[in-house]
């Protein structure tokens, strides 16, 4: 009886480590999404190199395309509890480099199960007139990014969601031939535009905004270190007030109901210094490197009523659960087999003649 109560004991630790519920992690109606970049290669002398970028990542300045770092930009874009990440794209019959480390993305988001989302944006990669293949479009990131990844492609509206950037050629003015097998957004900051790729200040939206149930939040941009740029915009540089502003505001239209998708400028624009991703920051007045991400992860957390300091309890619970469900089970197992090798010493003494007197 004392062994089927511990064998019990054992299954219900078990049990518990594999089946704790976060609360926060339910279904909600309003989804956040991430901008993404893939085009960092050390190998490219022009890739991180300075001033145009003088902000440097907490992983250093690494390689788009490594596993490692994927692996670690998605676990923290998850522990953030953003719901997709808008992977951006410049097509399939240039910039290899990039190509290619989209598809790794895709595949190290399905080889480490996350549960973060994934989609595509095209880029303008060939602007000239009469310069886009759109069947070749639609058709490759089908085949190539929705249909081997199907749980981990992001879908919105019912459909895999594609977005294109508001590239004179590459758009047409929003005319372009459109595909209905996805739910096509154009994000940018003209007012033929669906989705606003941030704002703020100087860099404004043509049109009304908020639109089409989509807003935008952005910590800042400064574009004053990016050669040949005409526009010379610096916005918050100190990161003092812009983010808290754009999130309290995302907030309230939350609240009201106005909002279906929240999209953020962005996980890793350096360039541009937008980055949330955990980095030093040359003009920040909080110095700490996770800064934005932590205050990304709070606005988060109130937005889906999760309460940031329970889950990473109940993710330490997980663990110890874990712990204690495993080392139970080998503990039933020690017992059972030293109960089964006692039996079969005891039988094979019973069985065995005794020698002659």
């Amino acid at each position: 009886m004392k062994r089927v109560s511990v064998l019990s004991y054992g299954v219900f630790l078990l049990f518990m480590s594999l089946n704790v519920v976060s609360p926060g992690l339910l279904e909600l109606n309003i989804k956040v999404g991430v901008f993404f970049y893939v085009w960092y290669d050390p190998k490219d002398s022009t890739s991180w190199r300075y001033p145009k970028i003088h902000d440097k990542p907490v992983l250093g300045h690494y390689n788009s395309c490594d596993p490692e770092v994927i692996k670690q930009h998605l676990k923290w874009i998850s522990d953030a509890y953003i719901d997709f990440i808008v992977i951006c794209w410049y097509g399939y019959t240039s910039y290899k480099f990039i190509n290619d480390t989209a598809h790794q993305v895709f595949e190290v988001a399905k080889n480490v199960s996350t549960n973060v989302k994934l989609c595509i944006a095209v880029e303008p990669f060939n602007e000239t007139e009469n310069g886009y293949d759109y069947a070749g479009i639609y058709n490759y990131v089908w085949n190539n990014f929705v249909k081997p990844y199907e749980p981990f492609y992001f879908h919105y509206q019912g459909k895999p969601l594609l977005l294109f950037y508001q590239g004179k050629y590459l758009v047409q003015n929003g005319n372009f031939p459109k595909n209905n097998t996805f739910t096509i957004e154009i994000f940018g900051h003209e007012e033929y535009c669906t989705w606003v790729y941030g704002y703020a200040e100087e860099l404004r939206v043509d049109g009304p905004y908020p639109r089409n149930r989509q807003f935008s939040v952005m910590p800042r941009y400064d574009e004053t270190s990016i050669p040949n740029r005409t526009r010379q915009h610096c916005i918050d540089p100190r990161l003092e007030y812009l983010y808290v502003e754009q999130w309290e505001e995302a907030l309230k239209l939350a609240s009201r109901g106005a909002i279906d998708i929240i999209t953020i400028t962005s996980w890793n624009e350096f360039p541009e210094r937008t980055a949330i991703e955990p980095h030093y920051d040359s003009t920040a007045w909080n110095k700490n490197p996770y800064y934005l991400y932590d205050l990304t992860r709070t606005y988060i957390c109130k937005l889906k009523g999760i309460d940031p300091q329970v889950q990473e309890n109940t993710k330490d619970d997980l663990k110890l659960l874990t712990v204690l469900g495993t080392l139970c089970i080998a503990v039933i197992l020690g017992l059972f087999l030293g109960r089964r090798r006692l039996r079969l010493k005891r039988r094979l003494l019973r069985t065995t003649p005794h020698s002659a007197a």
